[in-house]
């Protein structure tokens, strides 16, 4: 990972990395529990060790430094259902509230190569009641798709789903009240990274250097960030995980972490 930014701790080796899909690929924030509870992952504060945009995830998860994190965390489905809506959803708009909005209906694997929105939510009608594409899940659906063709079932051992309201939620005891495209929405969720040790400023501002905004958002960065924390608390087992065990058609677990 070529760029970096450090909070309290300092430099340190890559525990958990947070992913979130961008206009420009992917970007990746990498996270350490502080110093003084480094054996303890997922305990009291973390640090930022380093952060990097990768432009496709199968580059992503080839790079050295993310292999060798002990968890990463993906804001992308998946594990897709072509019967019936995902156990995981469900469950994560129940914890949401106000914020439900933000877990978008994952398409049927068989919809992930239509040209067309209509095309899609054709094929998903006919698999399913309820199955067409929103507009929302359209737009991700090639991030959906390369994540499919990348991750494999031996790869969720290590490789999680996550959903950063979900991690927002989880970490501030309540839905965030603001959009996070907002500006009172980044300032919540600002104060929530860094009550848990992180600098969102200065990781902005390392991003800013080489990236300009239409390339990785600055909501981008805060989902990424929070998504490493998720993974420092998946190892520590004070994360969420959402889901009743089922798995796919491909035998991907379909399960959210937050």
């Amino acid at each position: 990972m070529d760029g970096s930014a450090t909070a309290k701790g300092g430099q340190g080796p890559i525990i958990s990395l947070g992913v979130d899909g961008c206009p420009s690929g992917w970007v990746a924030v990498a996270c350490a529990p502080a110093r003084g509870c480094e054996n303890r992952p997922g305990a009291g504060t973390g640090c930022l060790v380093g952060w990097d945009v990768f432009p496709t995830l199968d580059v992503l998860l080839s790079d050295a430094l993310p292999r060798s994190a002990r968890v990463v965390v993906i804001d992308v489905p998946i594990g897709l259902s072509s019967d019936t809506p995902r156990a995981c959803d469900r469950a994560a708009r129940l914890r949401l509230g106000p914020r439900r909005a933000s877990v978008f209906p994952p398409p049927a694997r068989a919809a992930l190569e239509a040209a067309s929105r209509a095309e899609a939510s054709e094929i998903g009608r006919a698999l399913r009641p309820g199955g067409g594409v929103s507009a929302q899940s359209w737009n991700i659906l090639p991030k959906i798709r390369e994540a499919d063709a990348a991750l494999s079932p031996d790869d969720q051992g290590r490789v999680l789903e996550g959903h950063p309201e979900l991690a927002f939620t989880r970490l501030a005891g309540a839905p965030m009240a603001m959009a996070k495209k907002t500006k009172a929405g980044a300032d919540e969720r600002d104060a929530v990274l860094r009550r848990r040790g992180l600098d969102p400023s200065s990781l902005i501002a390392a991003v800013r250097a080489r990236w300009p905004k239409r390339a990785v958002a600055d909501d981008d960065l805060r989902d990424a960030m929070v998504l490493s924390l998720t993974g420092l608390d998946a190892l520590s087992g004070t994360a969420w995980r959402l889901g009743d065990g089922t798995r796919d058609e491909r035998g991907l677990l379909m399960e959210i972490w937050g």
